[in-house]
């Protein structure tokens, strides 16, 4: 018996996704590596055509044991956690990762559909750059994502 996957939580039309291209030369942003980590494939797929489309370099993981040893061997530049993880939660991730050098400027977004005062106060103590919510639409993503990489933070991984 198939079980559909729900409904993704980024917006999404029937008409193709546009998105701005960012402020600067799309060579130089193809150096950026944007990692998600969320339960859904169909939501990881959509965010990989986002950024694949922006120009940027993109990978996802839907588990949360995997996606740790995967973020420690690619260093992504960018990296957006799901909050409701299973075995680990993305506030643990983002905390185990703030610990590592590495990772100490590296953004760090974690996604959530509560907006409540445990949440906002576990992604601080966690050291979350943002708590966003799970319905951002895609050039809100971009627009996000192009606050925080700028060309000369790029190329940081090692």
């Amino acid at each position: 018996m198939s079980i559909p996957d729900l409904p993704s939580p980024i917006s999404e039309s029937k008409e193709a996704i546009t998105v701005a291209s960012p402020l600067w030369n799309v060579e130089e942003v193809k150096e950026a590596l944007i990692a998600f980590v969320d339960t859904s494939p169909q939501t990881c797929q959509t965010m990989g055509n986002i950024f694949t489309t922006a120009g940027y370099d993109f990978l996802s993981e839907n588990d949360s044991l995997p996606a740790i040893a995967v973020l420690l061997d690619r260093k992504p530049d960018f990296i957006f956690l799901d909050d409701m993880l299973f075995e680990v939660d993305g506030f643990e991730i983002c905390s185990q990762l703030r610990q590592l050098d590495c990772f100490s400027k590296t953004p760090i977004m974690i996604f959530s559909d509560r907006d409540n005062f445990i949440d906002r106060f576990k992604a601080k103590i966690s050291g979350c750059t943002e708590l966003l919510s799970k319905k951002l639409d895609p050039q809100s993503v971009l627009d996000l994502v192009n606050k925080y990489l700028k060309p000369a933070t790029l190329g940081i991984r090692s």
